[in-house]
């Protein structure tokens, strides 16, 4: 190959994917969709502020955002959106990144949605992530949403268990006004990502003086910006502001078969 693409120079040529829509393409990936490719620059830049790919795919869902296909975000959807390399306008030869004979990306004749540098960046921090959760010994045992859960059926607090592996959020109450002993839970990460992204969009219209300025959100943005800085919050200044902010979290039954996360079995009850 004596052609050397650049992203002023392309290379011509088909994209990969076939004939499927890509999000954020036109059929053909001749021209961005301007609202999808917006949503595509946000979970990267959201990626890097810190943001999980489970607390990625439930804010879309909750915004009604939907992927090219119509269905509903996954984390898996998410994780494909960050690590396609057609984001920074690279070609894929044999399912690697295409290279020239002195190592430099190969462009193809589609814009990117992202520059070189975040998507590179992003990269490097799905790497560092991966190599971290496979190097841990042990699942995290925070339950950060502890005091708050409640099950809607018994009315009393869901307690954080390990369960085959998994974080839950269970009710073991075993009450006499019910035929057996209760066993609703819920997977802890789905929910702990879910009621963050309710507090976060909260904060968007709250007056910290209707809850008189509680120390607990002290430094906590609010109004328009309070989204994206809600993920520069560490782990424990995020948990104190939900109990703040929330003083119940009650779970229904779900309409969903058996490890889909239901948002709609979720209700959050603000205070003040």
């Amino acid at each position: 190959m004596t052609e050397q693409p650049t992203p002023d120079r392309p290379l011509a040529g088909r994209p990969h994917g076939g004939g499927l829509r890509r999000y954020g393409y036109e059929l053909g990936m001749t021209a961005l969709v301007p609202a999808e490719a917006a949503v595509v620059r946000e979970i990267f830049a959201d990626f890097l502020a810190g943001a999980s790919l489970r607390a990625l795919a439930v804010g879309l869902n909750t915004r009604g955002v939907p992927t090219s296909g119509g269905s509903r975000w996954t984390v898996g959807g998410v994780a494909r959106i960050l690590d396609a390399p057609r984001y920074a306008g690279l070609l894929v030869l044999r399912g690697k990144v295409a290279r020239t004979d002195d190592g430099g990306y190969l462009y193809g004749a589609w814009p990117p949605c992202v520059g070189l540098a975040e998507w590179e960046q992003v990269r490097e921090m799905r790497a560092s992530r991966a190599g971290a959760a496979a190097s841990a010994r042990r699942p995290d045992e925070r339950y950060p949403l502890t005091g708050l859960v409640r099950c809607a059926r018994c009315d009393r607090r869901m307690v954080g268990s390990a369960v085959a592996g998994y974080r839950m959020y269970a009710c073991t109450t075993p009450s006499r006004l019910l035929p057996r002993q209760c066993t609703r839970r819920i997977g802890a990460q789905s929910l702990e990502a879910f009621v963050e992204q309710a507090a976060a969009l909260a904060l968007r219209t709250l007056d910290p003086a209707a809850l008189g300025h509680p120390p607990a959100l002290d430094g906590v943005t609010t109004g328009p910006d309070a989204v994206r800085q809600w993920r520069r919050l560490s782990p424990d200044r995020r948990a104190a502001a939900v109990h703040q902010l929330f003083e119940a979290v009650l779970i229904d039954a779900s309409s969903t078969s058996r490890g889909v996360f239901d948002p709609g079995r979720v209700r959050t009850a603000r205070r003040g």
